[in-house]
């Protein structure tokens, strides 16, 4: 061991994880409520809640540990960790729960799928962007590697601002073929 600390490292990644699971639980609480307190006509508010400050307050640890890569000169590493956080964010973070939920014999309940089905069609938008201005950028000026420099950077967040401003948009002024409709998500069969 480098230092007499490192012994440590366990039991501070365990404290980590206890107080993003009590972070989350607040934030969850705090929408939860917020929406709770909207008009019954106001059924977009959940989704704009959840874009807005329940995405943003997950993505700010993951910004940080980019803009501490990309400082270190790991700009692979930063690109990486964006992308990888997606992956769990979606897969394990969806997965892990509905698995869960289903094999203690509780469905999991999914409303207002056609906000949740355009949200899809945004993220694939982003993920489209993403591409062309870090891979796309790079086969066109014929560079062996992905630059992402101020102008790009800029560019991202600008387009971070718009996309949002455009889902919360469409959110609020399309209309909902039916605000109530929900479909259930359960196993083929009893796990036993």
């Amino acid at each position: 061991l480098e230092t007499k600390w490192e012994r440590l490292y366990p039991l501070t990644f365990l404290v980590s994880f206890i107080w993003v699971a009590v972070f989350s639980f607040v934030i969850s609480t705090v929408v939860d409520r917020w929406v709770g307190f909207a008009p019954a006509t106001a059924d977009y508010l959940s989704v704009i809640f959840g874009v807005i400050l329940v995405a943003g307050g997950a993505e700010i640890p993951d910004t940080l540990q980019s803009v501490l890569y990309a400082r270190q000169g790991y700009g692979s590493m930063a690109v990486s960790n964006c992308i990888g956080s997606q992956i769990c964010n979606i897969l394990l973070g969806l997965g892990l729960p509905w698995t869960i939920s289903n094999i203690i014999g509780t469905p999991v309940r999914i409303t207002n799928y056609e906000r949740i089905q355009a949200a899809a069609f945004f993220q694939f938008g982003n993920v489209i962007l993403n591409f062309v201005v870090l891979v796309g950028a790079a086969f066109v000026l014929k560079q062996n590697k992905a630059l992402l420099g101020r102008a790009k950077g800029l560019f991202l967040l600008i387009m971070y601002v718009l996309v949002v401003g455009a889902f919360c948009a469409y959110t609020v002024l399309a209309p909902s073929t039916n605000a109530t409709a929900s479909f259930t998500v359960t196993t083929a069969a009893p796990l036993s």
